[in-house]
């Protein structure tokens, strides 16, 4: 016989084969019938057998509840159901049915079952005694007497112990689906077409991205018809995610630790996961950069909650997700000056600004508002006239007493080429090109008084600015300490000696 569940259904019947409820003058509530005599259902002789009707419908009632009852054993098992409802032994070879039996067709189709005829009178387990769960407690016996004093002498006692277990059901429905989909022929046609779409999408232009790594997908992709992140991702649709960027420059990872590092405390404060520990994240990023031959650009990578529904909390994703990504591009030192203005998009909440998190929804209005200006970035000035930062980069000012100067990160992102930016600088004091190197709270009044600005980023790295909001900075020319120290960053991520050689094969 198959594998499956079995599963045996009968109304309640005494030993004889005989309903123990269906004796017509027990359904008034003293139990009295007609006849004023006390019915005893355990006598063949009066028992008097309701009408079909009646009995069928009890059936009814018994082997629907049985199968919604089980329903999430049964459904996508094989059963078994063995039943004394005689009329259904004929159900399927039946040419006419009544309602009844056309509602049973409609429940039956649903489950992968067999139904087998078992007569009442086979069935001598169950009986509407046996049934009755308090009549296994009536089930006792005494002790022999010798026994008795034996157990009493020797002083025994029952030690409980308790202990805490959990149970949980879940049905594995969804799974089987699942991994029969993997083997299914027909949606692997769908997929394979679907497949070819995006890769005709493709054909025409050159690849944005040569390699990205999804943990998702399970290793590193080089075809960009499959580079894409699950829209049930919870960092796609709520934003719960935290990113990072290192620069790639001749074939070299540059402050790779230092930005995994400010990467991975960036998660902790958004309460986001990690698949992998920090060494498998670091080696995952190296060897991707190494899979896509590309020798300069930058590699950015995120850190979300996961795939799992679109619910806000992200307790339903069964885990963190990892991805990243190869950015070629053919940057180079910033010689030239740009335009800056003071933004009146509100800033982010030191809890927000301090990580490096997604929810750059303020950082992308800004941006909107200085191009809209005619401004290359904006600057963001806190409420107390405090200087803050730009929307994607820290600020540098060289005062007029010839002090490098950037706002303090306690409620600014610690942007690691503006911590570069002051390891390196004190090159310039010993060289006497500057007086001093710092971090402190600078009004926007005072800073418009620099006589050098600049904004501070991997990607620039040092960006001059030369006018704030219509006023010239210094002269309004490129100055030359600007210059000098985006030279000692660029000659750092030249030869430097935080630096990852990629091994490209």
């Amino acid at each position: 016989m198959e594998e499956g569940i079995r599963i045996i259904i009968t109304a309640p019947r005494t030993k004889t084969g005989h309903y123990a409820n269906e004796c017509p003058e027990a359904q008034n509530g003293n139990g009295n019938g007609s006849s004023g005599k006390k019915p005893n259902p355990f006598n063949r002789g009066q028992v008097n057998h309701v009408n079909v009707e009646e009995v069928e419908a009890q059936l009814d009632a018994v082997i629907v509840h049985a199968l919604k009852t089980w329903r999430h054993f049964l459904i996508g098992n094989h059963c078994e159901v063995y039943t004394d409802h005689k009329s259904l032994k004929y159900i399927f070879t039946q040419k006419e049915l009544n309602l009844r039996q056309r509602r049973w067709l409609e429940l039956i189709k649903d489950y992968d079952m067999r139904l087998h005829y078992h007569p009442g009178e086979a069935n001598i387990v169950a009986d509407a005694l046996s049934r009755k769960s308090h009549v296994n407690t009536l089930m006792t016996g005494e002790l022999p007497k010798e026994l008795a004093e034996d157990l009493h002498e020797l002083c025994l006692e029952i030690v409980t112990r308790g202990y805490v277990a959990a149970l949980e059901i879940q049905s594995t429905l969804m799974d089987k689906i699942r991994e029969a989909q993997k083997t299914d022929k027909e949606i692997a046609t769908i997929k394979e077409k679907a497949l070819q779409k995006l890769q005709e999408k493709w054909k025409s232009t050159a690849a944005p991205y040569p390699a990205m790594y999804s943990s998702f997908l399970g290793g590193i992709i080089l075809d960009p018809a499959m580079m894409a992140l699950p829209i049930d991702d919870h960092m796609v649709h709520r934003g719960h995610g935290v990113f990072d960027t290192a620069m790639l420059l001749d074939g070299h990872l540059y402050e790779l630790d230092t930005h995994l590092d400010r990467f991975l405390r960036s998660a902790a404060q958004a309460k986001v996961g990690t698949p992998f520990p920090r060494d498998t994240l670091r080696s995952i990023l190296v060897q991707m950069t190494a899979a896509s031959g590309c020798r300069k650009g930058s590699i950015r990578y995120w850190l979300s909650s996961g795939p799992g529904d679109f619910l806000l909390s992200s307790s339903g994703c069964p885990g963190p997700a990892f991805y990243a990504v190869v950015i070629p591009s053919d940057y180079a030192q910033c010689r030239h000056g740009v335009r800056a203005v003071t933004t009146s998009v509100p800033m982010k909440p030191p809890l927000f600004a301090t990580m490096k998190n997604v929810n750059y929804l303020p950082n992308v209005l800004s941006i909107m508002d200085a191009e809209e200006r005619g401004a290359f970035a904006s600057v963001w000035v806190d409420e107390q006239g405090y200087v803050a930062e730009g929307p994607m980069v820290n600020v540098a000012f060289v005062t007029q007493g010839g002090e490098l100067v950037l706002p303090v990160f306690d409620k600014i992102l610690s942007g690691c080429t503006a911590k570069r930016m002051l390891a390196l600088a004190p090159k310039l004091v010993e060289a006497g090109l500057l007086k001093g190197v710092s971090t402190q709270h600078i009004t926007a009044a005072d800073a418009k008084r620099s006589v050098e600005m600049a904004f501070v980023g991997s990607g620039l790295p040092v960006l001059p600015i030369v006018e704030w909001d219509g006023q010239p900075i210094g002269d309004g020319k490129v100055g030359k300490l600007m210059l000098a120290l985006s030279d000692l960053l660029w000659e750092d991520m030249k030869s430097g000696p935080d630096r990852v050689a990629v091994p490209y094969k």
